[in-house]
């Protein structure tokens, strides 16, 4: 199985939404940070795939950011991680990774459900 996406597969790129507090000159590093799900999505078409980012209180300490996605055939997942009072301007861009990881994990034990030899 290849770890590299086809032209026809989901990307972070293609489908990513930048919600509230993000803006669209962030839109390449956003998408630099989460480009690690690409090889989880491989083989799903584009169109059915929906990603969508947000940041609730960005630059506060109890800055919280958010990973919506939907991949058909999947319940929904949400991946969020709040600020650990650190107040720097880098504290965004760390709660992205935690997220892009937390992500991560809920999409690959979904997938592990659902594969026919899965046992309980």
């Amino acid at each position: 199985m290849s770890t590299t996406p086809s032209p026809n597969d989901a990307t972070v790129a293609a489908r990513l939404r930048l919600g509230h507090g993000f803006h669209e000159d962030e839109r390449d590093r956003v998408v630099e940070l989460l480009h690690q799900i690409d090889r989880h999505l491989i083989g799903r078409p584009a169109d059915d795939v929906d990603l969508e980012i947000h940041v609730k209180d960005r630059d506060h300490v109890d800055q919280r950011v958010t990973l919506e996605g939907q991949v058909s055939g999947l319940p929904q997942i949400v991946a969020s991680h709040s600020g650990d009072g650190a107040h720097d301007g880098d504290e965004v861009w760390r709660l992205v990774t935690r997220v892009r990881d937390e992500f991560i994990r809920q999409l690959d034990d979904l997938k592990d459900e659902r594969r026919p030899n899965h046992r309980h």
